[in-house]
């Protein structure tokens, strides 16, 4: 069995591509600390009514990111489904309809799965920090 023997280009160009996914991870960290923040403090501002103009764009968001996420984990072999419960059609186009859209949103018990995940990417992810701090 012949072995290729690794010049110090190649460990450097992989050393550099580690660092930019590291950086990637920890940006999406980043995002979830934001995202997380805000959504859990429109849905406590739901209580009085006004967290209801917010709360479906910000869902929207955190379903984008949770996207990308399962797309990565999809790539690496590991497929995970949509877990989101079905829109209902008979939403208006009204104050009551963005109430009852924000209901369905708070109800779906994959939404709190995704703000969980927030949580928990949070932490995590910033270990993508590492390699970069560890360049300097």
């Amino acid at each position: 069995m012949k072995t290729v023997p690794v010049t110090w280009r190649g460990r450097l160009g992989r050393a550099a591509l580690d660092t930019l996914v590291g950086v990637a991870i920890a940006g999406g960290a980043l995002l979830s600390i934001v995202l997380f923040v805000t959504t859990g403090y429109f849905i406590v501002l739901c209580l009085i009514g006004i967290g209801f103009l917010a709360l479906p764009y910000l869902t929207r968001s955190v379903r984008w990111l949770c996207d990308l996420n399962r797309r990565a984990a999809t790539r690496s072999g590991v497929p995970v489904e949509r877990p989101y419960r079905p829109e209902p059609q008979e939403i208006e186009r009204d104050i009551v309809g963005w109430t009852r859209r924000c209901k369905w949103i708070l109800a779906d018990p994959a939404t709190w799965r995704d703000l969980l995940w927030l949580l928990l990417n949070c932490v995590v992810g910033l270990v993508g920090f590492v390699p970069a701090a560890l360049l300097y």
